[in-house]
């Protein structure tokens, strides 16, 4: 059990060696419960390969560290932007037509996201609105909604023009990619200097039938564009 627990996080980060590095990376456990690692590469038509041991306990935790560390915080990053999202939809001034029947909010090719956006609201409402979650897993599933998050696995750039023929005239959109204000987002997640911030461009606000609260632009976390 803990050889194979081992060899899984260990052939993880192998993964993402070998995306960064040009060496090619393989492993093997010994008879005595350790795990040998080595690295290989080439020079000119020669191949080198260096070797290196640890106990096989040390390197678990070593794994852990390098794999699930990352992993908590990016789960950290999403919930956060799960509650501005829900907190965004209180500093917005809504067109009558988004005041009618059930508040949704589309999530488009981010389940983390939509199962935190999920578990904040359920059975929670926005004035008189009860508030839905609906979950996009590409470009052709969007249907109409008050709200659609774009997540950065999707080129809004491109997708764009497609994605806002498919929305109400007053829908907001908020992204997580560089550059999507050029393109219509009205919110967009960026981080700067290590921090979670949120550009908000008032201009495409407007153009989409929406008013952005000066409490919102003026947030902390707020780059006004």
């Amino acid at each position: 059990m803990l050889t194979k627990l081992c060899e899984y996080y260990f052939n993880t980060i192998l993964k993402l060696l070998n995306i960064l590095s040009v060496r090619t990376f393989q492993h093997f456990i010994n008879k005595k419960g350790n795990l040998i690692f080595y690295s290989s590469y080439y020079v000119g038509r020669k191949t080198i390969i260096t070797y290196s041991e640890s106990v096989m306990r040390k390197q678990i935790l070593l794994l852990f560290f390098l794999v699930l560390i990352p992993l908590t915080g990016f789960s950290q990053v999403e919930k956060y932007k799960s509650v501005f999202t829900l907190n965004f939809i209180r500093y917005i001034g809504w067109a009558e037509e988004a005041k009618q029947g059930d508040f949704v909010i589309g999530v488009l090719k981010s389940p983390k996201i939509a199962e935190w956006l999920n578990s904040q609201s359920a059975g929670k409402k926005f004035g008189y609105q009860t508030v839905v979650i609906k979950e996009f897993n590409n470009v052709d599933e969007v249907t109409d909604c008050q709200v659609l998050y774009v997540s950065s696995y999707v080129n809004f750039s491109r997708h764009a023009e497609t994605l806002k023929s498919k929305l109400g005239k007053n829908s907001l959109i908020i992204t997580e990619s560089e550059g999507a204000t050029d393109y219509g987002a009205v919110i967009n997640f960026v981080v700067r200097d290590n921090n979670l911030k949120f550009e908000v461009h008032e201009a495409n606000a407007q153009s989409l039938g929406l008013s952005i609260s000066s409490k919102l632009a003026n947030m902390a976390a707020a780059i006004k564009k």
